[in-house]
């Protein structure tokens, strides 16, 4: 699993800081954006980022400016251990598809394979299972007309009802 695109994931950090600032320093919150802007603008060196409210970056020690610089480090925790849970997730679902598989393979052979395959093949997956099983019925050198009768047999069954 890739992560977020870089952009996705810098607008997240952000969200991530400001859902930060709004929770542990409240009374920063309505300077969010400006103390983002200063923590984001190329400093040079000795110089000092006037703020949108007159006040100069370097009289304030906010928390926010910590906060931001916290939420890449947060969210890349977050996003790999999101990346285990769903690999879990997946994993469940790829158990629970194959019970429901085998649930509908089992009622399809009690009908002897008469009603719909518990899985539905294009034309070219058929002709791509027909012709390993003509590849394996020849190493195991299964009679031509059984081989003949087992090809109808497993066209019949998947063509789409």
């Amino acid at each position: 699993m890739s992560a977020a695109p870089a952009s996705d994931a810098h607008a997240l950090e952000i969200k991530l800081a400001r859902a930060l600032t709004d929770a542990v320093v409240p009374q920063e919150s309505p300077f969010f954006d400006d103390l983002l802007a200063a923590r984001q603008k190329p400093s040079s060196k000795g110089k000092d980022h006037d703020l949108g409210f007159g006040v100069s970056a370097g009289d304030v020690v906010a928390i926010t400016f910590v906060l931001i610089d916290l939420s890449k480090p947060i969210f890349r925790f977050i996003w790999d251990n999101a990346k285990d849970a769903t690999g879990a997730l997946i994993k469940d679902a790829s158990e629970n598809a194959k019970t429901l598989i085998e649930k509908k393979m089992s009622t399809w052979l009690d009908h002897k394979l008469n009603g719909p395959a518990p899985v539905t093949l294009s034309s070219s997956q058929l002709e791509e299972l027909i012709a390993k099983v003509g590849r394996e019925a020849a190493a195991l050198k299964l009679d031509p007309s059984a081989l003949g009768r087992l090809d109808k047999t497993l066209r019949s069954a998947f063509v789409q009802q």
